[in-house]
């Protein structure tokens, strides 16, 4: 554990980024957001409910495009997949920083999912922002690209409704 001093008190932190990174903004992070969550914030379930509400939607606009076939609707998923993209890894840390806390870091069978399906759905999440922006056209057409496209998106929403059942097992029935 390191001790960290912040405002004329010093904290323990056994949680660091900065060595895997090779930066003290991560352990700086994490370092306030633990001093945060010592006030009861509940800054974990507010971010994570703002991400996975979010890619629900931009799927529902990816939907709107295909029934109506406006371009407003695909500029509008893209918008909003940038968004959620963005929040995910304030919502992972957040979490992390909550299971610390609040579980210790108990290395149950559910945190370790959470935390494995977390860093897919961050990844499936950035891919598909980031394949749109590249290639805005993957929408076009009917084609075996676009077809995968949708498919990752799907997975995204799979990968977004197993991390959610799992977070409401661990809310409603803490693990022992």
């Amino acid at each position: 554990m390191t001790e960290k001093p912040f405002k004329n008190r010093t904290i323990k932190a056994d949680f660091c980024f900065s060595s895997r990174f090779g930066c003290g903004f991560w352990f700086l992070l994490v370092d306030y957001i633990m001093i945060i969550g010592k006030y009861n914030l509940h800054l974990h379930s507010i971010s994570v409910h703002f991400t996975t509400s979010l890619y629900p939607v931009a799927l529902f606009f990816l939907g709107l495009h295909y029934l109506i076939g406006d371009s407003s609707f695909r500029t509008t998923y893209f918008y909003i997949m940038i968004l959620s993209t963005v929040s995910c890894p304030f919502s992972y840390v957040t979490g992390i920083v909550e299971w610390k806390q609040k579980f210790q870091g108990k290395r149950a069978w559910i945190y370790l999912q959470k935390i494995r399906y977390g860093i897919v759905l961050t990844i499936l999440g950035s891919l598909c922002t980031a394949w749109y922006g590249i290639d805005p056209d993957v929408l076009s057409g009917r084609s075996v690209v676009q077809g995968m496209f949708v498919f990752m998106n799907l997975c995204v929403f799979a990968v977004t409704v197993y991390v959610g059942h799992l977070g409401g097992k661990i809310a409603f029935h803490t693990p022992q």
